[in-house]
């Protein structure tokens, strides 16, 4: 029984360590609507039936969100 509680407890903190990272990944590569590699704006142009949306900049680097908080302001005409 105390290893069956240990496992649960070590994968659900292994679930929220996994959740943050990626988190922090997708906000990195947002960098509030702006490409962090060419300084363009990012525009979105697809998006799929689970919220995601994929966005590009005018020098050609994509960007997949999916977490609907990063880009929460620009993504209100993403996919409508």
């Amino acid at each position: 029984m105390a290893t069956l509680l240990v496992f649960f407890v070590v994968a659900v903190a292994a679930f929220v360590i996994m959740g943050g990272l990626s988190f922090r990944s997708e906000r990195r590569e947002w960098n509030r609507g702006i490409c962090p590699d060419c300084f363009r704006p990012w525009k979105c142009f697809d998006w799929d039936s689970q919220g995601g949306r994929m966005y590009k900049c005018g020098g050609g680097h994509y960007v997949d969100i999916t977490a609907p908080w990063v880009d929460r302001s620009y993504s209100q005409g993403c996919g409508k």
